[in-house]
């Protein structure tokens, strides 16, 4: 009876090793990506790898978003790098210039030659810079001009369209 039982915890963790599963059981289900999201994650074809500019520490609740794209997909990697620790890197990416004026961080996605910058720990920034670095073709929006249209780079007035501009841009 032993030996019986103790074959059946062999299987059982052995199978649990190579069959990672997991839920989310909050109300609100927090730790749950959207359907756009999982949608982006499954179509990626090419390597993509994020690198956190974090201090050591506050990573915090990103890192778990972070867990949640590469558990999705194997194709997207990441890594943390605290900025005091390692300012060459931090220069290289010129994350130098950001960080001095006080951003708590920033997060670089790569692809292929493609490089894309965010300092927004939602998933929205990070699904959409995802969607960014891996787009293949680029995509043009053309705004009129000089027959009475309002700005589409006036941030000063209630009447300019940076706020359209800016969720285009996030489209």
């Amino acid at each position: 009876m032993t030996v019986f039982l103790l074959g059946i915890l062999i299987i059982v963790n052995y199978l649990s090793y190579r069959h990672h599963w997991r839920d989310d059981f909050t109300k609100t289900k927090a730790y749950t990506l959207s359907d756009e999201t999982m949608k982006v994650l499954k179509d990626i074809k090419d390597d993509v790898k994020i690198t956190a500019f974090y201090l050591e520490g506050a990573q915090g609740p990103f890192k778990d978003l972070l867990e949640s794209y590469t558990y999705h997909s194997k194709k997207v990697t990441y890594r943390f790098v605290d900025p005091d620790k390692d300012p060459t890197l931090t220069e290289q990416y010129g994350i130098g210039a950001l960080w001095k004026q006080g951003i708590p961080g920033v997060t670089v996605l790569e692809s292929g030659k493609k490089e894309v910058k965010i300092t927004e720990n939602t998933e929205e920034a990070l699904t959409n810079a995802l969607i960014k670095v891996t787009r293949v073709g680029t995509k043009v929006v053309c705004a009129l001009e000089g027959h009475g249209e309002k700005d589409i780079l006036d941030a000063q007035t209630v009447y300019g369209y940076d706020l359209a501009k800016k969720a285009l841009g996030d489209q």
